[in-house]
């Protein structure tokens, strides 16, 4: 087999995107108000490395990247390797976490916050996380990817996340023009190069799966392309799902809620299309309340959500799910009175957790919660006081649709002095009333709670580094309902010699995460296969082990020569404490 290495060539790209107005870094980048942040495109070429260390053994279904895929994989922007280190399986170390964590929560690492964001996962909380994403990519095209933010931001972010066996998912945002990628994804020819592409990314870098946030049919597109986005969509995910899943790696998809029954929010996404072909569905709710003041994420409207996620998603699925939750709110200001200087603060400010009490004390303001939103909110009042730098713009004139042919005369009561515009330089003063919404660690519990309860995976927290400090320690008092153990098990069902290779059937769990594993079969002590995604449906599962869910089961034809009698194994790889190879079965292969 020829393993290939990255050699890469790079140039800057014009920075960010921004769609006017401020900049709002609290909202996933391909909303309304978008990040601004360096871009920067990487151009490679491949060269032929005997010797390249390669986390896909030479014997097994899973082994290389076609031809085909090689070729548009020349066009992504990917990273070097060597700047991006893993652990060999042999390498891995013990993970500092406690036994027996609840393991439901993931969430975002932006690239603009990677100090506070792995802070989470360094501080002795780590025991939490299922997964988490570094959000760091974006799709400029169909072969187009970039890394977002720059490779240092990357590379520390993965080192972090591999230093404690979590899975890494990163995140890639639609970052093309209004309709583009709608138009890439309705052609079957560059709908399959995206899908080459992005399998290239990830099987080139040794992610464990990527995590699609293409939001540009919901918030740019306009509703009157969904018609025609929404079957392309489900039949890309469709062809990326599978296409992974033969690599080993997983499909996590993020896309906004939907709810009242699925007659409102963004249907395009066509979740129960998708299902089937993803391996993580992070429903966003958040962001209920921006042009005018109200909660974030008001928890009937996520109870809402939740009801329409129950009613269109099997139960077989639902531990795909994650509800996504804010760390975050806003302030909204308004003008109580007088006339305020070009210095006053006017705009909507962003509102991290960890601020907001804060913000509070320093105002001598008391937040409270309200019953039906479960966020706390409070209201000050500033004094701005200055000159004006423009002139105030009188209004245009104008004409009366009907004009009278008398008037009567002027009541000399009502008569006031003419009014006169304030020209730059002149003194002010004004009064803002600024109106806080946020979420508390109770908050985010709730919600996490309400998600647990429902059957779902738990909850994909924007953003971390975001958060306060206490709410680590509140979430550990939730129940995820996991099976008991850190150790992978698993069983080998059936072993079948096929002459040039070896049919499998069994399943395997690592207890602290919901996520499929890994398998991989050897025969008669030879070298293991490529990785098998051990992801299907296995209905027996759930009664056999308490708190698992049936989504952890493999069958596969392994291009192994094998021949009845022949000794067949399989090992499993998780992540966490046991992330050590472990050796789960051996049986004699029968015809």
């Amino acid at each position: 087999m020829e393993l290939w290495d990255i050699r890469i060539r790079y140039r800057p790209v014009a920075t960010g995107f921004q769609t006017g107005g401020r900049i709002d870094r609290d909202d996933h980048c391909g909303r309304a108000r978008g990040h601004r942040g360096s871009v920067t495109a990487y151009h490679w070429r491949m060269t032929r490395q005997s010797q390249l260390p390669h986390r896909v053994p030479p014997n097994g279904a899973a082994t290389v990247l076609t031809g085909a895929a090689r070729a548009v994989g020349a066009l992504v922007a990917v990273l070097l390797a060597a700047a991006l280190p893993w652990p060999g399986a042999g390498e891995r170390e013990a993970s500092a976490t406690a036994p027996g964590a609840p393991r439901f929560v993931t969430g975002w690492v932006p690239y603009y916050g990677v100090t506070d964001g792995l802070k989470a996962i360094t501080g002795g909380n780590e025991g939490v996380f299922a997964e988490v994403s570094p959000f760091s990519f974006m799709a400029a095209g169909a072969t187009d990817l970039r890394v977002v933010g720059g490779t240092d931001a990357l590379a520390k972010t993965l080192t972090a996340l591999r230093a404690q066996h979590l899975p890494v998912v990163p995140t890639i945002t639609d970052g093309t023009p209004k309709l583009a990628m709608a138009a890439i994804l309705d052609d079957p020819i560059t709908r399959a190069q995206h899908v080459q592409a992005l399998v290239a990314l990830v099987v080139l870098n040794n992610f464990d799966g990527i995590d699609l946030d293409y939001e540009g049919f919901a918030f740019a597109d306009g509703r009157a392309s969904w018609p025609t986005t929404r079957p392309d969509w489900v039949a890309f995910i469709q062809l990326l799902g599978p296409q992974l899943h033969a690599q080993g790696r997983l499909l996590s998809v993020t896309v906004p809620a939907i709810w009242d029954g699925g007659t409102s929010g963004y249907t395009v996404y066509d979740w129960s299309n998708i299902i089937g072909s993803v391996d993580r569905l992070r429903i966003m709710t958040y962001d209920w309340s921006v042009a005018k003041k109200g909660p974030i994420a008001p928890l009937d409207w996520d109870t809402n959500v939740l009801s329409y996620i129950t009613s269109v998603i099997p139960a077989a699925q639902l531990s795909k799910v994650q509800l996504g939750v804010p760390a975050y709110g806003r302030s909204w200001a308004e003008k109580l009175s007088g006339t305020c200087p070009s210095t006053a603060s006017l705009g909507t400010i962003s509102v991290q957790m960890e601020n907001a009490s804060k913000l509070a004390a320093d105002h001598q303001a008391t937040p409270v919660r309200e019953a039906k939103s479960d966020e706390m909110m409070f209201t000050y009042d500033q004094t701005f006081a200055g000159t004006m730098s423009t002139s105030l713009t009188p209004a245009p004139y104008v004409p009366p649709a009907v004009v009278a042919a008398e008037v009567d005369s002027a009541d000399s009561a009502g008569l006031r002095p003419a009014v006169r515009m304030i020209q730059p330089g002149a003194n002010v003063t004004c009064t803002v009333r600024r109106t806080v919404y946020y979420p508390d660690a109770m908050s985010v519990k709730n919600r996490a709670d309400a998600a647990l309860a429902k059957g779902l995976s738990g909850i994909a927290i924007w953003a971390l580094g975001y958060e306060s400090a206490d709410l680590w320690p509140l979430l550990a008092t939730s129940e995820s309902g996991r099976p008991a153990g850190t150790a992978v098990i698993g069983h080998l069902d059936a072993a079948h010699a096929q002459g040039g290779s070896v049919g499998l059937t069994g399943w395997a769990i690592d207890p602290e995460f919901d996520l499929p594993i890994t398998v991989q079969v050897s025969v008669n002590g030879g070298a293991f296969s490529g990785p098998i995604l051990a992801g299907n449906n296995r209905e027996d599962l759930p009664a056999a082990i308490a708190g698992a869910d049936p989504l952890h089961g493999f069958e596969a034809s392994v291009p192994i020569p094998t021949n009845v009698g022949d000794n067949v194994c399989i090992q499993a790889t998780g992540w966490g404490l046991d992330a050590s190879p472990t050796t789960l079965a051996c049986m004699v292969a029968t015809a």
